[in-house]
């Protein structure tokens, strides 16, 4: 079984209210319309997206993207992979399949591609959308494919009105953050988690990335197909997982942006960085 790689952030040296210092990095923050941009993309009513197939009853569906931004049509995205989206129906409560995702210290338990990660640099930047983090992260490699690793800036929302979370991310492979392994780069990423009820919910997925080096994008793409199915399962046993050891609800490193104080953190969780939050502006 891996380790625990991952690097605990320490706020009051990460938390930053300006990016001026950043503007030559070769990046930007991210939009409150990024986040619209990601619902766009999950509702396709432009139907630009292809249905490539349905699994299990429909609670795995996949698509690839034929018209538009990330198809094979962009001329922005010649030479590159093409985007796809999959919905994965989730046999628990929308929390739980959060914390799952979010609460990297246990990820190591249930993910083995998990290579370690690290926090870099939380953005409080006024009006922009909160708590923008730059992650590094490892994804192990196996005997035929490198390990790569990537740099990313990544915002979370809380949507009160479907009581949903969104998640959007994209690489920044300039910020200065020396790799051993082969850089790849996430053209695009987003993710939705939605209540169905109280015992169940679903999740969505929007990804585009380049993997870089000697992989032949094509078999890149025939691989990622078997994607959703692999995911659900080891979701699946994450979240059963986290019942049995009775684990609390996860609490950020940062404050979920758009997120209520009284539904951060339930009455049973407890926290390691309760003396941090005071440093985060709102």
């Amino acid at each position: 079984m891996s380790k625990n790689l991952f690097q605990t952030p320490n706020l009051t040296e990460i938390v930053s209210n300006s990016f001026d210092k950043f503007e030559n990095y070769g990046f930007t923050l991210l939009e409150e319309k990024d986040f619209e941009h990601l619902e766009s993309e999950i509702n396709d009513e432009k139907k630009e997206y292809e249905l490539l197939y349905s699994q299990d009853n429909d609670n795995r569906v996949m698509w690839k993207k034929m018209k538009g931004e990330g198809s094979k049509h962009d001329e922005d995205n010649s030479g590159l992979t093409i985007r796809h989206k999959y919905k994965m129906v989730v046999p628990y409560n929308s929390q739980l399949f959060y914390d799952v995702l979010r609460s990297y210290e246990h990820r190591y338990l249930w993910d083995e591609r998990e290579g370690g990660r690290e926090i870099l640099q939380i953005f409080n930047v006024p009006n922009k959308p909160q708590n923008q983090v730059v992650e590094y992260l490892v994804k192990k490699g196996n005997l035929l494919v490198a390990t790569r690793d990537f740099v990313t800036i990544n915002a979370e929302k809380y949507n009160e009105e479907d009581k949903s979370y969104l998640l959007i991310g994209k690489s920044i492979d300039q910020y200065p953050k020396e790799s051993k392994y082969l850089r790849s780069t996430i053209l695009y990423l987003g993710m939705k988690i939605v209540p169905i009820n109280e015992n169940s919910c679903e999740f969505y997925c929007v990804t585009q990335v380049h993997p870089r080096g000697w992989i032949p994008l094509w078999v890149y793409e025939w691989v990622l197909q078997f994607l959703p199915k692999e995911f659900h399962q080891l979701t699946t046993k994450a979240c059963q997982l986290r019942i049995e050891q009775n684990y609390p609800s996860f609490i950020n490193y940062y404050q979920l942006y758009n997120k209520p104080n009284n539904n951060t953190q339930p009455n049973n969780a407890t926290s390691t960085c309760d003396n941090n939050d005071n440093n985060i502006e709102q």
